[in-house]
């Protein structure tokens, strides 16, 4: 069975919109119609195929109109898996992948964000005015992430694969929903984005974070995003498309809700000579 639906779920700041639109546009380029969806199938109403929650009516007439336009259909998400687009994983309808990213790039391009934010007076990233703001932001998408590598299709897409080797990213998820895709194809589809498609890189820089952190912060997160961080070393090297969910049963990304460490009581008073 051919997969209906490609599924583009993104952490934020991964390139997730150039994610999609590889996808989005190479499914077009072989003549698939990749326009807005009509009412009722859960987008959101936008220039492009982006949907949020989605209930089990509007799943059904997504799989629908795929099926009527004779071919997958992209749509792009931040959100967590809801159970009907849980189940078309599952029954082999749905495949798509999952951007990640080394997440002291990702607080730092939040911050970037949340600066032009309060500048333009835009509410979007506004919030995000230091780097707890922004861990805390990432802290809360470990469970989206979790949710959609649990389900068999999706496949985590690390940043630096994605804008390093953007021809075999398209042409695994071509792989993952049963079409060929050629080299030189998949060349002039890349080409085609970075063009004329409006993709939302701030930077697109790996690795800022070894000029743009301070040491001891930079440590921190990698303390506590150690799950991600795992995960990203695991994705650096796998083929398309996986027949399995690529977290194991129990295995999770979720992360302990963060405490304050432990104060020690103020010692008493010493006299002078005891200094």
């Amino acid at each position: 069975m051919q997969p209906l639906v490609y599924i583009s779920y993104g952490m934020t700041k991964c390139g997730s919109t150039f994610a999609f639109e590889l996808v989005r546009t190479g499914l077009e380029r072989a003549g698939i119609d990749q326009s807005p969806l009509p009412a009722g199938c859960g987008a959101q109403g936008s220039k492009i195929n982006f949907i949020s929650h989605v209930s089990d009516d509007e799943v059904a007439a997504l799989a629908a109109e795929a099926a009527r336009r004779g071919g997958p259909v992209a749509v792009k998400t931040h959100t967590r898996p809801d159970p009907p687009l849980a189940a078309l994983l599952r029954q082999g309808r749905a495949v798509g992948h999952a951007a990640i990213r080394d997440p002291r790039d990702m607080a730092l391009s939040m911050m970037d964000h949340g600066a032009r934010a309060q500048r333009d007076g835009r509410p979007a990233f506004s919030e995000i005015t230091d780097l707890d703001a922004a861990r805390n932001g990432i802290r809360n998408q470990c469970d989206s992430l979790t949710g959609w590598l649990a389900l068999p299709g999706m496949v985590p897409l690390p940043f630096g694969r994605l804008v390093g080797h953007s021809t075999a990213v398209l042409q695994g998820a071509f792989a993952q929903l049963g079409l060929p895709m050629t080299d030189a194809e998949a060349d002039a589809t890349v080409a085609q984005v970075l063009d004329t498609r409006f993709i939302q890189f701030n930077r697109g820089r790996q690795d800022r974070w070894r000029t743009d952190m301070a040491p001891l912060e930079a440590q921190a997160f990698g303390a506590e995003f150690a799950p991600l961080f795992d995960l990203l070393d695991r994705s650096a090297g796998l083929d398309y498309p996986i027949a399995t969910p690529v977290l194991g049963a129990g295995e999770s990304l979720r992360l302990p809700e963060r405490q304050e460490p432990d104060r020690p009581e103020r010692a008493p008073a010493q006299q002078e000579t005891d200094r």
